[in-house]
């Protein structure tokens, strides 16, 4: 298994995570139990084996928070054709307690906190620009600005930068979990199979 690591700069004014979509399905994947006869073990096997996972790594540069990174663990290529872009898509073909289903639970969890974060963070943003705009338009009894709508929209925006902050690093921490999970799934689908690898060939361990 090799990493391909694609490497970009970007000079920005980083002022938090963009919201993303998910761009991709989930993969549905079945292999037989370790009581299967071995030939169905090892047919699955050489189907369901990893041949490579493609990272992205992202420099931001800005002058809020200076130089930052940002992690994406693009997807993880199987023998058989198929992409994982989620890694809980290995959960129904490695073993619940093993390091690969551990870290994909993980990532999941983190990847749902940094998106819920986001959006939260989109939401004060908006909120917040608009409560200080619309100070603007504000005036009290003696005709001066009402600066209190002003103060309040900018507090909430600090919030939703706080927000976004957030979500930069649990969206690095559900990166480096989502590493873990691909780099560990094929000795984790050896073990669910029951199969050991010698000589680049694989067979029963009974």
């Amino acid at each position: 298994m090799y990493m391909n690591r694609t490497r970009k700069l970007c000079s920005v004014l980083c002022l938090g995570s963009s919201l993303t979509a998910a761009c991709h399905e989930h993969v549905a994947l079945q292999a037989p139990t370790s009581e299967a006869p071995e030939a169905a073990r090892v047919e699955a096997y050489s189907k369901l084996r990893p041949l490579s996972y493609h990272e992205t790594t992202t420099w931001m540069a800005g002058d809020l928070l200076g130089t930052t990174t940002e992690r994406h663990v693009d997807y993880l290529q199987l023998a058989g054709g198929q992409r994982l872009y989620y890694p809980e898509d290995i959960l129904d073909v490695v073993p619940i307690d093993s390091p690969a289903a551990r870290a994909a639970s993980d990532s999941r969890s983190n990847r749902q906190l940094g998106n819920g974060l986001q959006l939260g963070g989109a939401a004060a943003l908006t909120a917040g620009i608009a409560l200080a705009l619309f100070s603007l338009f504000t005036v009290d009894a003696s005709g001066n600005v009402n600066t209190t709508p002003l103060y309040f929209g900018l507090g909430i925006t600090g919030v939703g930068l706080g927000l976004f902050t957030a979500a930069h690093f649990v969206g690095n921490s559900a990166a480096d979990d989502a590493s873990t999970a691909f780099e560990t799934y094929e000795p984790s689908l050896r073990k669910q199979l029951d199969l050991c690898l010698e000589d680049e060939h694989v067979h029963d361990c009974r």
